[in-house]
């Protein structure tokens, strides 16, 4: 009740292959007011799909292989029972953010192993960031070397997860970003250092937005093709303005028999009592020019970062010295996060390559679709006997005509009749009015 009460635990979950098999769900006063949010049972009930479960496995296998102290590989106690720590992608714009940790449960037989569960619970980030400043604002009790902490303005300190994603920050609005956007010189020394290692992803059933081009006023060049087109449209556009107006002309005609008084009195704009007519404006977002866009299949390539578990584990003891090693990392033990201590008094290269983790349109070379087209032909394999009919062919007694065109008499002789009686009734109609 102590650990639910001081991290405000809203949820405890275990899922298996079967599925999201239990959960407990603990109100609190903050969530009594928040009854419209849906449960984590109709959220989170993929189960071995979820991000959570994938990641929790991932760490495990990941820390198997990881190199020990010693230079071997092996897990210790810690690593058994590491946790996985994440929080959503927009978590830095809300102020309801949960922290999801997760961990899975293998099942050994010898040499072999088989994840069989994973367990976690989720509590809000507000406990895990209370506590995060709690130990780095403060020294330790009688440590002569604490002089600075990463409150006092010549340090940031973050606590990132090992893809590269901000957990923690002294700015709440950076969680859930991804640490080379919001540090990119930092992010290129982690990656140089081979603390981090870059995976690239290529992604061939994407689909990319290709923007249409706007309509402005600047003329096109004119060439004779052009010209000609241009007469063409004109002469068709006029030609059916003529045969439109030949048609309102027989429907005015027709019109002016009838009697029309009682359709005479037509409420002028001024007798309309809705006071909103003289009050309205245009709204300001139909000002706004829209980019329109088109869907097109396309290749996308996705740069994503991974923490190197083959590094040697010395580069985690080393000191910063002065601006040639710029930060310190510490793993946080039993869990995937790092702390990250920055000196941001040391001066931050001019050039810095854009690192991100959004989808990228691969650009291929222009002439690369042609070249199976141009090298030599793939003659189709010729069959091995001669095929002129099938066995079962005779047999077949459903024969299609789907090719022949013929006159549908019946039809025709309805839509006769059907024109004669509609002829016939506004003859009578005309007669009528005249007389």
């Amino acid at each position: 009740n102590e650990f639910k009460q001081r991290f405000g635990i809203t949820v405890s979950f275990l899922a298996t292959h079967s599925g999201l098999t239990r959960w407990q769900e603990y109100a609190t006063g903050a969530d009594e007011s928040k009854q419209a949010e849906p449960d984590f049972s109709e959220t989170h009930n993929r189960a071995i799909d979820e991000v959570w479960y994938k990641r929790a496995v991932e760490l495990y296998y990941s820390n198997r292989n990881r190199k020990g102290a010693d230079g071997e590989n092996g897990k210790d106690d810690s690593d058994r029972n590491s946790f996985v720590y994440s929080v959503p992608f927009d978590a830095g714009n809300r102020n309801d953010t949960l922290v999801t940790a997760s961990h899975a449960i293998f099942h050994a037989d010898g040499a072999r192993e088989a994840p069989v569960a994973v367990v976690g619970f989720q509590f809000h980030h507000s406990a895990l960031y209370t506590l995060f400043k709690n130990i780095t604002s403060q020294c330790g009790h009688g440590d002569p070397r604490c002089e600075k902490t990463c409150f006092t303005g010549d340090y940031q300190c973050y606590v990132i997860d090992n893809n590269g994603f901000v957990v923690i920050s002294e700015q709440l609005q950076e969680t859930g970003a991804f640490f080379g956007e919001v540090k990119p010189a930092f992010m290129q020394r982690l990656l140089d250092d081979s603390i981090f290692r870059n995976v690239t992803v290529y992604d061939y059933q994407a689909v990319c937005f290709m923007a249409k081009g706007s309509i402005n006023l600047g003329t096109v060049l004119q060439t004779p093709l052009r010209l000609l087109w241009w007469l063409l449209t004109n002469t068709f556009s006029y030609l059916v303005w003529v045969v439109m107006q030949l048609f309102l002309s027989l429907a005015r005609a027709y019109d002016e028999m009838y009697d029309t008084g009682a359709y005479d009195v037509v409420p002028e704009l001024g007798d309309l009592d809705d006071p909103t007519l003289n009050r309205y404006k245009e709204p300001e977002f139909n000002k706004v020019l829209i980019n329109r866009t088109r869907p097109e299949p396309c290749d996308h390539v996705i740069t994503l970062y991974e923490l190197n578990m083959d590094v040697d584990p010395s580069v985690y003891t080393k000191e910063a010295h002065q601006c040639e090693r710029p930060y310190v990392v510490l793993p946080i033990p039993s869990s995937n996060l790092l702390l990250l201590v920055l000196d941001t008094l040391c001066p931050l290269p001019t050039h810095v390559p854009q690192l991100s983790t959004w989808p990228v349109e691969h650009d291929y070379n222009a002439s690369l679709a042609c070249h199976k087209a141009r090298s030599d032909p793939l003659p189709r394999r010729r069959p091995l006997t001669c095929i002129n009919k099938h066995a079962n062919e005779s047999v077949i007694e459903l024969c299609g005509d789907g090719s022949i065109l013929r006159l549908n008499v019946a039809l025709l002789l309805a839509l006769l009749a059907f024109g004669q009686c509609i002829g016939r009734r506004y003859t009578a109609g005309a007669l009528f009015a005249y007389l």
